[in-house]
């Protein structure tokens, strides 16, 4: 083995376990359905973040009470659309009359004769520097002082986290060790993906097989934190077979939070967030030149659906939607958020399916680099299709969210390949489908690309 890769190999195994007792400190799951006293201590200059949690607690715990202190005075119709917008649970708010005085308005009396049973510090991201700190010092003070059943830390990117004094401290500890180390790491990735992986992705983009790529002269890339090979010629990313992950731990993997990567959502945020994807794709798909079929209520099969999150792309424009996935937790989240919608819980074989047959249109999201084979799923997929009818594949961009330490695609564990724009082509062509196209995104923020076929057979 090469020396690069015995060196990060034995550094991710000193990061590893510390990684793993960092992220156990966070909270994956909530109490749904019980009504609570929360406790917020929050910015005032950062009221869409309050609302965002205020959202999520409507949703998972309806009926609560929320108390929310800002460190800062705000406008007083700012402050009653925030409680206007959660009818559901009873919110009252307490301003500071100057910035960054320490309790002055809230009545801490009350506070310390009935604690809360959560309280809630809001913070703008895990490692800060400079100013922000001291903005943040005394709502952080002011969380630690007083008692509360349970204390969590509520992030900028909705992520929860345990408050507690032991994880606070355990946080703090291990992020000392692992982020010079994971510094350390990436450079060590960066300076290999440099040296050998980007000087051959030129001519990967000029490769145009007419059949899937063999990947003959594939080498060795990474073995941590998923051992993943680069095949000069197509450039696609591909993991070793030995290290697919078994049935079993792919089911955990693909839970109910998956798509939402354990993030506090909710239905207000959730709605946002929708509709901002919906409204991508919609572009996705008019650029690459799809005719929508001229029939009433042609019908769509979103195979691994997830939450369904983009089954209003398709309810909006009349289209007889269902939507299937294995995980059963996510259908679940799916049908709540999509009441009118049809869902289904299993694959090609679930009796739905069959009784849908033949579709207009298949849609697949970010689910064929999951796939053992991505031929045969395209094949049979295909053979579900109607006559003229279309397939839509979205699936990140190997040129820029793998091969990219910034995207860090080489990190998803999950991921089985890693597709570029010709490969992905040729693999469609093998499955059956004609008059494929593609286009990779040229947003940064979201490095995907996209292809559209038609089965032309009759």
């Amino acid at each position: 083995m090469e020396r690069e890769l015995v060196i990060i190999d034995l550094l991710h195994s000193l990061a590893s376990p510390l990684a793993r007792a960092y992220d156990a400190t966070r909270v994956r799951t909530w109490p749904i359905g019980e009504a609570m006293t929360v406790q917020v201590w929050a910015d005032g200059r950062d009221l869409e973040h309050v609302n965002c949690f205020i959202d999520a607690v409507e949703t998972f715990h309806p009926g609560s009470r929320v108390n929310v202190w800002l460190d800062r005075p705000m406008p007083k119709m700012k402050i009653e659309e925030a409680v206007a917008a959660a009818p559901g649970l009873e919110v009252e708010f307490y301003c500071e009359s100057k910035p960054h005085k320490r309790l002055s308005m809230f009545p801490t009396d009350l506070l310390k004769a009935h604690p809360p049973d959560l309280s809630v510090l809001m913070h703008p991201y895990p490692f800060m520097e400079g100013a922000d700190q001291g903005a943040l010092e005394s709502r952080r003070q002011a969380y630690r002082k007083f008692p509360a059943r349970r204390k969590w830390t509520y992030y900028r990117d909705l992520e929860l986290w345990d408050g507690s004094k032991a994880a606070r401290m355990s946080r703090r500890a291990l992020s000392v060790l692992l982020r010079p180390l994971d510094a350390y790491i990436n450079r060590l990735i960066d300076k290999r993906l440099n040296e050998r992986v980007r000087p051959r992705l030129d001519a990967a983009r000029e490769w145009a097989g007419n059949a899937p790529c063999e990947h003959t002269h594939a080498f060795r890339v990474l073995n941590r934190p998923r051992p993943i090979d680069f095949c000069p010629e197509c450039g696609m990313g591909l993991t070793s077979p030995d290290a697919i992950p078994p049935a079993a731990k792919l089911a955990g993997i693909y839970g109910e939070h998956y798509a939402l990567g354990y993030r506090y959502v909710g239905r207000r945020e959730y709605a946002r967030f929708q509709r901002e994807q919906v409204a991508r794709v919609a572009v996705y798909i008019e650029k690459l030149g799809f005719e929508p079929p001229q029939k009433e209520g042609p019908s769509i099969l979103d195979f691994g659906c997830g939450g369904g999150l983009y089954a209003p792309l398709w309810l909006e424009r009349g289209w007889r939607y269902l939507g299937v996935d294995f995980a059963a937790g996510a259908i679940e989240n799916a049908r709540r958020n999509n009441p009118s919608a049809r869902f289904a819980v299993g694959g090609l074989d679930a009796p739905e399916v069959a009784a849908g047959a033949p579709y207009d249109m298949i849609y697949l999201s970010h689910v064929l680099e999951h796939v053992p084979d991505p031929v045969k799923l395209l094949r049979e997929l295909r053979e579900r299709s109607a006559p003229g009818g279309w397939i839509y594949v979205e699936v990140p961009n190997a040129l820029r969210a793998t091969w990219d330490l910034k995207h860090r695609g080489f990190a998803n564990c999950e991921h089985l390949w890693d597709f570029t724009p010709h490969a992905l082509e040729a693999i469609a062509a093998a499955a059956g489908w004609q008059e494929i196209r593609t286009r990779p995104d040229p947003s940064d923020a979201y490095p995907n690309l996209s292809l559209l076929g038609r089965n032309v057979s009759v």
